[in-house]
């Protein structure tokens, strides 16, 4: 009997083979979800790009741009743009509302929100839904009238920098975060950090697994008219907004204070010099011109945003989804301030702006892009010949660094 039990009882040297298999296992598990969030820094066909820069798709797995097929002449622009910036895109159809039928609009229908409205919110759910549909890990979602600086890869990879330390643990206490007042306020509502995080100083953290930009958000909004800083006097609960803040200063991407134009309010003009740039908890932005999802945040918009009651024009309620007003829930939302997706105005009638709010009839001589200093879509002739003498919106007015080249300029 002995024997028997003796002859059925595994070896030591099939227990140390099994344990090896799993440890191996284990190991190239943490690896490719390692590899995960740094491959969104490689270029396209597993090619490395130069360090600090994000790849054709900015960090994301997708890059969807909402466009009305009528509206050609913004899908050409659009292509180009992205082409000579070297992007990859896919666009999602907008919608008109009038063909928007009354019970396809969630609970309350229209509520006399105006068409344009109504379409302008039909599109931006559909490239909500797309992200659910496919289960991307991520999409950023741009409209089809926004303009970048062409170095727009890499003021994205500064955001993923600036995001991992508002969010990620500590490395040497994964219990803490450099934001004393993430992932809520500990101690009261009026808690804020004792200083900023300097972009130049910023804390070790652990690194991300699923994306560049941290592994726990819900939307990053790097494309508004303006955007306040969460404190006193911010919309939604105070109580769950975190106030910590990232600032980097000597930004030469962005334009001097007397340049920068916004339809909000503008903490960063009034609280900080000249060439400075802010990474830091969404407040009470407007215009959705920009934003990226999760997959877990695209889940939720697709139901607080697409099935519960229809109330205010898209952007709105983005604004409510992320600092919990009118039963959205507080979400995870980051944001840049300079925005580094902005409105792009052509030359012409000014009519044929925007497809959702008139801008009158009058003839605009140029074109131009708030906030934006090197243009692409001002800067297409130059990039098509190969061109290092960019053309600067907004010139200094002081000396700041060195003049130079397109390469290295930053």
């Amino acid at each position: 009997m002995l024997a028997q039990l003796s002859r059925n009882k595994p070896s030591k040297f099939v227990v140390i083979s099994v344990s090896a298999a799993v440890l191996l296992l284990l190991l190239v598990f943490r690896i490719s979800h390692t590899d995960a969030a740094s491959n969104f820094m490689s270029g396209s066909k597993g090619r490395a790009t130069p360090k600090g820069r994000m790849n054709e798709t900015l960090g994301f797995q997708e890059i969807f741009v909402v466009n009305l097929p009528e509206r050609t002449d913004r899908r050409d622009g659009m292509i180009l743009a992205t082409a000579l910036s070297g992007l990859k895109i896919e666009f999602i159809d907008a919608v008109l509302g009038k063909n928007v039928l009354d019970k396809a609009l969630p609970p309350g229908g229209r509520k006399g929100m105006p068409d344009p409205n109504i379409g302008s919110w039909r599109g931006h759910m559909n490239a909500i839904a797309e992200v659910v549909r496919r289960n991307l890990s991520s999409a950023l979602i741009l409209e089809d009238d926004s303009d970048w600086d062409i170095r727009i890869k890499e003021q994205l990879f500064d955001f993923s920098l600036a995001a991992q330390a508002l969010i990620q643990p500590l490395s040497t206490d994964p219990s803490t975060y450099a934001d004393s007042t993430y992932p809520k306020p500990k101690n009261g509502p009026e808690e804020v950090p004792k200083a900023p995080i300097l972009f130049e100083d910023l804390p070790k953290t652990i690194k991300p697994l699923d994306s560049p930009y941290g592994d726990d958000w819900d939307l990053l909004w790097v494309g508004h008219c303006g955007m306040r800083f969460p404190g006193a006097g911010s919309p939604g609960d105070p109580a769950k907004l975190p106030k910590g803040r990232v600032i980097r200063t000597n930004d030469i991407t962005v334009p001097e204070k007397q340049y920068l134009q916004t339809s909000a309010a503008f903490d960063i003009k009034a609280q900080y010099p000249s060439h400075t740039r802010a990474y830091h908890h969404v407040s009470d932005g407007i215009c959705s011109l920009g934003y990226a999802i999760s997959q877990k945040g695209a889940r939720s918009l697709l139901y607080y945003l697409g099935m519960l009651e229809f109330t205010h024009a898209f952007d709105v309620m983005l604004q409510q989804y992320c600092v919990d007003l009118a039963g959205k829930g507080y979400h995870k939302c980051l944001t840049v301030t300079p925005s580094v997706f902005e409105h792009h105005r052509p030359a012409g009638n000014m009519t044929y702006e925007s497809d959702i709010s008139g801008h009158g009839d009058q003839i605009r001589e140029h074109a131009s892009t708030d906030n934006v200093r090197w243009s692409v879509r001002l800067n297409v002739k130059q990039l098509l010949e190969g061109s290092d003498n960019m053309v600067d919106q907004f010139p200094d007015t002081e000396p700041a660094g060195e003049p130079g080249k397109a390469e290295g300029s930053r």
